[in-house]
């Protein structure tokens, strides 16, 4: 009797281990809890119970804002001239592109703070009409 409730308290154990979460500063993976690379670096190679997390940095054109437990970085947003935007702020690997609108252009759409997202064009006044309100361009700050 006494070697099943040894067996019974060790798989108890075992599930009460898993249900309690990492830290912070770790990620969760196959049942361990694995350091989080810094900001602009990815995993390389997971922990294990004998290894550290093995991390490398971002390539060129791809970032992380945050430590992460990424396999693969980010791709950086594209400002598309096609979209009438242009590049407000270059991607680095731990920040993405920030985006704005051309001149002649607003901001119509702003999913991230500092940049923009949708840009649409200003309108112009018809003959015999005039301005009553310049736009803006970028929008108002939250």
């Amino acid at each position: 009797m006494s070697l099943v409730l040894h067996v019974a308290l060790v798989i108890h154990l075992v599930l009460l281990r898993d249900a309690f979460s990492c830290e912070s500063w770790e990620y969760s993976i196959k049942g361990e809890c694995c350091p989080k690379c810094s900001e602009g670096r990815r995993v390389l190679t997971h922990c294990t119970t004998a290894t550290n997390t093995v991390c490398v940095s971002c390539e060129p054109g791809w970032f992380t804002e945050h430590p992460n437990g990424l396999t693969m970085c980010l791709k950086c947003r594209e400002c598309s001239p096609g979209n009438h935007m242009k590049v407000k702020e270059r991607c680095h690997y731990t920040k993405n592109t920030k985006c704005t609108c051309q001149l002649g252009f607003f901001c119509f759409h702003q999913a991230e703070m500092d940049s923009c997202d949708v840009c649409m064009s200003h309108a112009i006044s018809p003959p015999g009409f005039r301005v009553t309100r310049a736009g803006k361009n970028p929008l108002p700050k939250r």
